[in-house]
């Protein structure tokens, strides 16, 4: 496992590897982490660290996003100390409005926050309310599965300041 710890507004740090700052030409990315997987005009991805930077107009990393969420297989992430995967969705939209001094961008709740101080995004495709009619007699082999997913956001981003404002 991978450990990066996400720092908002700054970049990320990965583990005995170094640094990626938001900002920065993509060539920084090239020169620390090698050819990615995925390499277009504005984003580049890397498969083995489930991340995807997108690149603004000057070729600078304007937005990075763990896209692996809630389960990711090579990575473990941290944000303010904890693991946006698994510290459970409420707990971490308590803890990043904390770190926001305001609240988030609620148009697209409960599936999408956007933090428009700290310019953190956190995404899920489903919510507990929609698995929650399921019944007893519906319940089938995914149900628990999905049950784990819906606890928590599946993906989880950080932008160049105001990046939500743009």
């Amino acid at each position: 496992m991978q450990n990066i710890e996400i720092k908002p507004l700054e970049g990320i740090v990965i583990k005995d590897i170094g640094e990626v700052l938001l900002g920065r030409h993509k060539n920084n990315v090239y020169t620390l982490l090698g050819h990615p997987s995925i390499d277009n005009k504005d984003r580049i991805f890397y498969k083995e660290l489930e991340v995807r930077f997108d690149i603004d107009q000057h070729d600078n990393i304007e937005f990075i996003e763990f896209i692996y969420g809630p389960f990711p297989k090579n990575i473990e992430l941290t944000i303010y100390d904890v693991n946006p995967f698994t510290i459970g969705a409420n707990k971490l939209l308590k803890i990043l409005s904390m770190h926001n001094q305001g609240d988030p961008d609620t148009s697209e709740a409960p599936y999408s926050y956007a933090f428009t101080n700290t310019s953190i995004g956190v995404w899920r495709d489903l919510a507990p309310e929609d698995i929650e009619p399921i019944t007893e007699d519906n319940i089938n082999d995914n149900y628990s599965e999905e049950l784990k997913m819906v606890q928590n956001f599946w993906t989880i981003g950080i932008g160049v300041p105001n990046y939500y404002r743009l």
